[in-house]
């Protein structure tokens, strides 16, 4: 009979090598509060310097969402990968937008303030 798993042993596995460990989160009901007006939206206070620091540490920081990757672009650090419109449309590496892409997504280190 094996033990189950806690949540203490999957962050311990996350931490011990951060080199090769991906965090991924949504953005509305997690890094922002649900508002009654989506365009007026906005991190919670913190999270986009929270997000910052665990690129550094960490292989891949991700946030996949609903929103275009422009309107995440402009909230979150350029450390992090995006991926909007849940992968029907992002930002590449160059800047262009496609619908076809298998990957939209931002990579890290590129920012786009609008398309």
């Amino acid at each position: 009979m094996s033990c189950p798993v806690t949540p203490g042993d999957l962050l311990a596995l996350l931490r011990r090598d951060p080199a090769t460990a991906g965090i991924f989160s949504d953005f509305d009901g997690t890094l922002s509060p649900i508002v009654a007006d989506p365009a007026l939206a906005e991190p919670l206070a913190g999270v986009p310097e929270l997000l910052g620091e665990l690129a550094r540490r960490y292989q891949v920081v991700a946030v996949v969402s609903g929103r275009p990757v422009a309107f995440l672009a402009a909230r979150l650090p350029a450390s992090i990968l995006l991926a909007g419109l849940y992968l029907r449309w992002g930002q590449t590496l160059d800047s262009t937008l496609s619908r076809q892409d298998p990957a939209p997504i931002r990579e890290r280190g590129t920012r786009r303030s609008s398309l």
